[in-house]
């Protein structure tokens, strides 16, 4: 829950959860920010009002910056079915009654559009606690069940030396228990970012203008170059000129 509040309908059967739509959208954040292609991550959710309050926070907070563009799909899981991605983000909404979740259908095709990451956030003692989610849920659950990251990771990632995270050492392992936790690292994290950016773009410009400035240099000194030459030529021109005229031969008069 986010300040004590989980689920909430503004409107009859259109089901928000913020805490959750914050949480996507930071994971989101975490992942641009390590490299990751915006068009590689998807954000799927279970219901219509929760795929609108996500699409408002990306386009308040990610769309117009640079560094974070928007996810491929912000999409719910009925409506992506047939689709994949690489990393997909799910947002399952509820936490006071399980909904239209509890058909094992759309949790199965919710768990299987992710190619190579699947990052699910929702209550887990409620959906694990329900006899057809049970299963699958005992098999989430062989996993941490609140998030973990692998400090200083980046995409691509081609230097992993291991294959699952119990491999990973544990002091570049870092875990939060809420999403104030996360949403502070990432805004920390994004200010770092966006400074080592900044400076790499004043480096640029600062380039840039170098070469510009030797550029310009370089085209006024072929100017002044091309002026002289046309003004040897010019004279070289003229003296060519009065030369004829001095060698021009008299007319023959007969004797």
């Amino acid at each position: 829950d986010f300040e004590g509040v989980g689920e909430n309908e503004p409107t009859r059967h259109f089901i928000q959860n913020l805490g959750e739509a914050e949480y996507a959208v930071s994971l989101f954040v975490y992942m641009r920010l390590c490299g990751y292609p915006a068009e590689k991550i998807s954000i799927l959710t279970t219901y219509n009002g929760q795929k609108h309050l996500i699409r408002d926070i990306i386009k308040k907070k990610c769309a117009q910056n640079a560094l974070l563009g928007q996810p491929q799909n912000i999409s719910t899981v009925d409506r992506f079915q047939g689709q994949q991605n690489d990393y997909i983000i799910v947002s399952l909404v509820r936490t006071k009654t399980i909904g239209h979740l509890r058909d094992v259908r759309r949790l199965v095709v919710a768990m299987s559009r992710a190619r190579l990451g699947l990052y699910i956030v929702g209550r887990v003692s409620l959906f694990s606690n329900c006899h057809e989610l049970k299963p699958a849920f005992d098999q989430l659950k062989q996993f941490p069940t609140n998030l973990h990251i692998v400090l200083n990771e980046y995409y691509p990632i081609t230097n992993r030396l291991c294959n699952t995270y119990r491999d990973v050492s544990p002091d570049r392992i870092m875990s939060f228990n809420s999403l104030v936790d996360f949403t502070n690292f990432v805004h920390n994290f994004y200010l770092s970012v966006a400074s080592k950016h900044q400076v790499e773009e004043e480096k640029i410009a600062a380039e840039q203008t170098r070469l510009a400035d030797i550029q310009k240099k370089e085209y006024e000194t072929y100017l002044n170059e091309m002026e002289c030459l046309a003004e040897a030529n010019s004279k070289i021109y003229e003296g060519m000129i009065k030369n004829e005229i001095v060698l021009e031969p008299e007319n023959d008069i007969d004797v």
